[in-house]
């Protein structure tokens, strides 16, 4: 052996010898991948995202984590895959704030020395109302009867929020009619 090439060399009594040269390459490199389930919504609780290796690791490994936007994901600074396995789980937690900011994209980042880095993308979605759709109203209502309508939360984009909110809602008639709060 010479370097990274080997030499094979066959020697039978009565038979032509043979030989021959092959390349000898280190073992495939150890790789790091992210899992993150997507998409999430503020509010929604506490789930779990995988690291895995390509291989088990023959000593413990340390993973670093890193949230791009810790005002709307965050991660443990780090975690271990243990000697023999090849993954590991860690919690990731939503941040319900306040903001009426819509959809939020937030790169989950893994990285240990040596390895390339694995990134995932988590979409977070909004659950603080910008505004609120009404369903159509049939166009005959009798007056002082009461009839029904459907008040619908909207994001920012749009989007349905779920019914959760538990604000007041003031609907208001035209032509003389007065304010209602439900």
């Amino acid at each position: 052996q010479e370097g990274n090439q080997l030499e094979i060399q066959i020697d039978i009594a009565g038979i032509n010898d043979g030989s021959a040269t092959m390349q000898v390459l280190d073992a495939a490199p150890l790789t790091l991948a992210l899992t993150v389930p997507s998409p999430k919504r503020e509010g929604d609780p506490v789930f779990n995202a995988t690291v895995t290796l390509s291989s088990p690791t023959a000593t413990n490994r340390v993973i670093n984590l890193l949230s791009s936007d810790t005002t709307e994901a965050a991660v443990p600074a780090a975690v271990t895959v243990l000697a023999g396995q090849s993954s590991v789980t860690f919690p990731v937690t939503i941040i319900d704030d306040t903001e009426t900011d819509g959809d939020q994209i937030v790169t989950i980042t893994a990285s240990s020395s040596g390895l390339s880095n694995g990134m995932s993308s988590l979409t977070v979605k909004d659950n603080d109302v910008d505004h609120f759709a009404l369903a159509a109203i049939g166009a005959t209502q009798v007056r002082n009867q009461p009839f029904s309508i459907t008040v619908t939360a909207k994001d920012v984009n749009d989007a349905v929020i779920a019914s959760n909110f538990t604000g007041p809602v003031t609907l208001s008639a035209d032509a003389g009619g007065t304010p209602v709060t439900i």
